[in-house]
């Protein structure tokens, strides 16, 4: 059995692109930042959601799907300063 994840994130500033991007391109080169990223990300997002699912399935789901199921069953994760959608406990996918 696999676990599947969809996490969506909103980074609230320019300035804080490009350390996220290079924590994400390190764990997407096989490196493991999670650890150093994950107390960033309070403070370098200002939307944050995420959405696991166990599953069989042979293919993941198309952004479409897994948009709603984020929606539907996802949760939303701490930020320091969050957007109205996200202050009132709502998950927006634009």
């Amino acid at each position: 059995m696999r676990l599947l994840s969809v996490t969506r994130l909103r980074v609230r500033s320019l300035r804080f692109l490009v350390p996220f991007l290079r924590l994400a391109f390190a764990s997407a080169h096989g490196a493991s930042p999670h650890r150093e990223a994950m107390p960033r990300l309070a403070h370098w997002c200002d939307e944050a959601s995420v959405s696991h699912r166990s599953d069989e399935a042979e293919e993941w789901d198309s952004w479409p799907g897994a948009a709603s199921r984020l929606q539907q069953l996802g949760r939303l994760s701490r930020v320091n300063q969050p957007l109205t959608d996200q202050a009132r406990g709502r998950i927006v996918i634009t």
